[in-house]
Order: C-alpha cells, then structure tokens, then sequence
C-alpha cells in the first residue's frame, strides 16, 4: 500500500497514480480518496493505493487549516490492518523547494524542521524498519522534487 498526502483533486492526480502503478507493477490497486474540507476540499485531499481487500474506511478532521486524516482498514494474512500507531524512526521535514532562479519557492514558511507525516497502525504489527523517502531533486532538474514535503515508509509484520 502506498498512502499519499496533498493529492489535486481537479487534476485527479490520485486516478494517474492509480493507473501507473497498475501499468508499471502490472497488479490492481484500489483507490482511496479524502478531500481535506473546508475551503480546500475542492482542491486537495489524502490517498491511499492498495492491493489488500479494503474492509473499512473513515476521516478524522483535525478542525484545524483544513486537514484530516485518513483511516483504513484491510484485510492482509486473514487478518485486520488499520492504518494508528506512528512507526516512522527517523523525523520528516518540509522540503525547501527551489524556482527556477534557485530561490526557495515557498519563502513564507519559516521551519522546515518539524515532522509533519506519520505513518499510523494498530493491532498486532511490529515495525521492521521505517524511514524518509522522496527526499531528493530529479537528477536532471533540482527544482523538480516529488513533494512539498518528504516521505515516509514502514516496513510492518504480524507479531
């Protein structure tokens, strides 16, 4: 399962994320879509791909900026899997962005030091390793970056 943060709506960036990840790994995924609310709910939301039969979906709303947070449940090895308990060991950070010029494109934020993504699970999982992903510029062009933002990812067992 790959979860995503901040997917655009209008574009429908979660159907092409979707799609090549059906195209590129040659396997079905299910889409799971939350829009954020508020005044962002038109444009933003959260994403979930997955492979497992999905049992049970729900939303918590932060009542703050817009956001919520996205919650699954799944069934993997005859057992339930719901997406509750941070697992990642190393901290996340904002990701300072550069135009074209080689300013930092987002200027107004002054931190870019606080973890800001967790990956949540619960029941009877261990956490085998988790880390920072997408973290890095395009080889070919350091103002293109996957994200606003690193990733996250965890690498969960039965216990």
């Amino acid at each position: 399962m790959v979860a995503f943060n901040e997917i655009c709506l209008p574009l429908q960036t979660g159907l092409w994320l979707q799609r090549m990840a059906r195209e590129r790994l040659g396997r079905p995924f299910a889409l799971l879509q939350q829009s954020t609310v508020n005044g962002s709910s038109l444009v933003e939301g959260e994403a979930l791909l997955t492979r497992y039969p999905v049992v049970e979906t729900a939303n918590w709303d932060y009542r703050t900026l817009d956001m919520v947070a996205q919650v699954v449940r799944l069934e993997t090895e005859g057992r339930l899997l719901s997406v509750f308990r941070p697992t990642q060991t190393a901290p996340t950070a904002f990701t300072p962005l550069q135009d074209t010029d080689g300013s930092v494109s987002h200027p107004y934020w002054d931190r870019f030091d606080r973890c800001i993504d967790d990956i949540w699970v619960a029941g009877p999982l261990t956490i085998r390793a988790s880390g920072v992903c997408f973290n890095t510029p395009s080889a070919t062009d350091f103002t293109l970056w996957p994200s606003d933002h690193a990733g996250v990812w965890a690498d969960l067992v039965f216990i």
